[in-house]
């Protein structure tokens, strides 16, 4: 990725972000955050990666609906003659940090065998 293309990620990214914080219901998707954001070499998309504690179907569906506002809302504040199109994606990566960690935590033994039983008794 070029300094243009992650310079401007970072920003829209931030700016999204803002935005969602201030519309996405807390009651109905829980903590909602973007995670990451990649804008494509050439200038016509950003791909924004969002994660979410509770209903990413809906959550999903809730992106797609207020896209348009959204991408308004990064033009105005972003000087360029051509802005980026918004492509919302949901961020499962975190979802899958979570399971591995509590199949772990409940099959230690399983997984680390001796190591486990030397770094308890140190």
């Amino acid at each position: 990725m070029s300094k243009a293309t992650e310079g401007l990620s970072k920003i829209i990214g931030i700016i999204v972000a803002q935005e969602l914080n201030r519309i996405i219901p807390f009651e109905d998707f829980g903590i909602s955050t973007v995670t990451k954001s990649t804008v494509c070499t050439d200038f016509n998309y950003v791909d924004i990666y969002v994660s979410s504690m509770k209903n990413k179907d809906d959550l999903r569906l809730f992106l797609r609906d207020n896209v348009y506002h959204i991408q308004q809302t990064v033009n105005k504040k972003i000087k360029r003659k051509y802005v980026p199109k918004i492509r919302f994606q949901v961020d499962t990566s975190i979802d899958f940090s979570h399971k591995l960690d509590d199949y772990l935590r409940l099959n230690p033994r399983k997984h680390w065998g001796d190591k486990i039983d030397k770094s308890i008794s140190e």
